[in-house]
């Protein structure tokens, strides 16, 4: 979920399966200093405020993700689990929770692997391919073909379904790799 801004928060219904601790991991970006969120369970502070990363070049740079943890400590049951935005601009991609305090990251982000896709990994081949277009809460609102992701940002921002100006995402049905696309109207 991109562009998050200060007071927006997200619920998710969680199973807890067993009561004790966990280790919570999420995958944030941001292009500056000082963006920040929280998690809480059941309407209570989960975790204290945690900082979201800046991204180490690019203005603009909201793909350089890194991640964040917390330990926290959970019942069993179902719970809300509450991503609350405390200060502006940064995505999250994902976040994670692991049996275990200190537990380690079952999806760690390393320079190596992201050496090995950008060198392995072309994200705009010239190939039809199928993008679900997905809105900013992340609901997939039509699928568009297209030969890479330049094409298919193309024919987003001349599509006249699209109402309303905002930040949508293309998501790559195959590769599902995602990139953010601007419409202005």
């Amino acid at each position: 979920v991109g562009y998050n801004v200060e007071g927006e928060w997200l619920d998710y219904t969680v199973n807890v399966q067993e009561t004790g601790d966990y280790t919570l991991f999420a995958a944030v970006a941001a292009a500056s200093e000082g963006s920040s969120l929280l998690f809480q369970v059941d309407g209570v502070d989960l975790t204290d405020t945690i900082s979201v990363p800046a991204a180490t070049e690019g203005e603009e740079n909201y793909e350089d993700y890194n991640k964040v943890s917390a330990n926290v400590t959970l019942t069993a049951g179902t719970h809300i689990i509450k991503m609350k935005v405390i200060r502006s601009w940064f995505d999250i991609d994902y976040f994670t929770l692991v049996k275990g305090k200190d537990a380690t990251d079952p999806e760690p982000i390393t320079n190596e692997s992201t050496s090995v896709f950008s060198n392995n990994l072309n994200y705009d081949a010239q190939k039809l391919q199928d993008y679900h277009v997905l809105n900013s809460l992340g609901m997939r609102i039509g699928t568009i073909s297209a030969y890479g992701f330049s094409a298919a940002a193309d024919m987003l921002q001349s599509s006249n379904q699209l109402k309303q100006s905002g930040v949508y995402y293309l998501r790559n049905r195959t590769t599902g790799v995602s990139k953010s696309v601007r419409i202005s109207r």
